[in-house]
């Protein structure tokens, strides 16, 4: 039961990576995406596994750790979008005011 969490949301995922890819190559993007990330979990999985031979509180301040620094870079990457996109909306604004004028 636990494993088939695990593909909980794959549709959409797979769905997402084929709207942004290339007709032609599809099967290989779903392919490498899948690569990836298997490799990435697996290395994950040894450092977990080191962390906690070290110990178990090692394991949880590295996790800990992670999660800030996920948290940090999703605040700083959502307020650079948004910045840019204000930015598009004010050019956009700007240039719809001077066709009216």
């Amino acid at each position: 039961m636990i494993r088939g969490f695990k593909e909980f949301g794959d549709t959409s995922r797979k769905a997402l990576i084929i709207g942004y890819s290339d007709p032609v190559k599809r099967g290989q993007m779903i392919g490498s995406y899948y690569l990836i990330r298997d490799l990435i979990v697996s290395a994950g999985a040894i450092l977990g596994a080191y962390l906690w031979k070290l110990g178990p509180a090692l394991n949880f301040l590295g996790a800990a750790a992670l999660g800030v620094a996920g948290t940090i870079f999703y605040i700083r990457t959502t307020r650079r979008n948004r910045q840019l996109g204000l930015k598009d909306l004010e050019k956009e604004l700007e240039m719809r005011q001077n066709r009216s004028n």
